[in-house]
């Protein structure tokens, strides 16, 4: 008799966001003694004893010999699809092959589907010393930036500006964070030396050429007057 195995799941991204497709591949393994045929191989999304649902459509392996082996995949499309998720996949769903072992058709593996990175600056969380500033005196701003979705991002770009960017604020500097994880939080300490007498306006803003794609492209500009 043959003996069908269901080896090891990967997926060609392990760390995926929301919205990409991934490829889940496993090993098919015939651990027996005789050539097996036209073997069936499904996967799932969740336990299919439980209500898994399938994914993709139903893969055929036209022969495997004694001691040989097959790799088969499907396309996962993660929309909407944030969270954990087991992943099966079953060799001969139906047991329609006679095999020495049948306790070894199914092999699973975890799967999480992230958030992508959301970009964030409060203006509430905005500090500046001293609180009383002169024109003797540099000014000292802190911004918070947060990346408040659950993918990390590498090379974050902030750009400061005196006065609105989307009305002619003039560009003061520019930074680059190295890195800034999911659900984290980085504090970008800027100065203005020899701030002018009377009420000025300086806004920080995160990705300002939105290289980086994001939840939420809205919410990524903080100000302090």
């Amino acid at each position: 008799l043959s003996n069908l195995k269901a080896g090891g799941i990967t997926f060609s991204n392990p760390n995926p966001v929301q919205d990409d497709t991934v490829t889940i591949s496993a090993s098919i393994l015939n651990t027996g003694y005789a050539q097996a045929v036209n073997i069936l191989v499904r996967f799932y999304d969740g336990d299919p004893a439980s209500g898994g649902v399938q994914i993709g459509a139903d893969q055929t392996i036209p022969s495997l010999a004694p001691n040989g082996s097959a790799t088969v995949g499907v396309a996962f499309n993660t929309s909407g699809k944030t969270g954990r998720h087991n992943i099966y996949v079953v060799v001969d769903p139906s047991n329609a092959i006679k095999e020495l072992n049948e306790a070894d058709n199914i092999a699973t593996s975890a799967l999480t589907i992230l958030l992508p990175p959301d970009l964030f600056i409060d203006n509430k969380e905005i500090t500046f010393t001293p609180v009383n500033p002169t024109v003797e005196t540099p000014l000292t701003i802190t911004f918070v930036v947060r990346n408040i979705g659950e993918k990390d991002v590498a090379n974050v770009p902030l750009r400061l500006y005196k006065g609105d960017p989307q009305n002619g604020g003039t560009v003061l500097d520019n930074y680059t964070v190295a890195a800034l994880n999911g659900n984290d939080r980085f504090e970008q300490k800027v100065t203005i030396n020899n701030p002018l007498a009377g009420t000025s306006t300086f806004y920080l803003v995160a990705d300002p050429d939105n290289v980086i794609a994001e939840t939420n492209e809205l919410n990524n500009t903080g100000k302090v007057t």
